[in-house]
């Protein structure tokens, strides 16, 4: 529902400036724009970053817990949440919204040493379109 005010308000602007305008996602690539859901997940990542790697944020009741990455095929940061997943809105808590994306992530990633910097940077240049619902495939 949020997403339909930013598609609204583009839509407004095209047609104000007599611009062509074809889909919502080719008007945000054209004015340089991403997706409040995509923004949304970034931000979920950086937070998760901060939380479980640099150790900026600190939560008394914590939410993940690493798994020994050595006997898996994955990233040394794989996590598994310690919430339960037992209704409909459980799946708006962020480690249920973030765990899956977080987890299938690239190695290349995470920078050798932590830095939140270096993470932010690539993760906004990571290719996250899979992980939305709203995507250029779909809508």
């Amino acid at each position: 529902m949020l997403e339909s005010v930013q598609k609204s308000f583009i839509f407004r602007v095209y047609k104000k400036f007599k611009m062509s305008y074809s889909s919502y996602f080719e008007a945000l690539e054209e004015c340089d724009l991403k997706s409040l859901e995509h923004r949304r997940l970034c931000i979920d990542l950086i937070f998760t970053y901060k939380l479980m790697v640099t150790k900026e944020i600190f939560i008394d009741d914590p939410i993940f817990e690493f798994l020994d990455h050595s006997r898996l095929r994955r990233h040394r940061y794989y996590l598994k949440s310690l919430t339960t997943n037992s209704n409909k809105l459980s799946s708006q808590i962020l480690s249920y919204r973030v765990l899956r994306c977080w987890n299938s992530l690239s190695e290349l990633v995470f920078p050798v040493k932590p830095s939140t910097a270096v993470f932010k940077s690539r993760i906004c240049k990571y290719d996250l379109n899979h992980f939305l619902s709203l995507n250029p495939t779909n809508y």
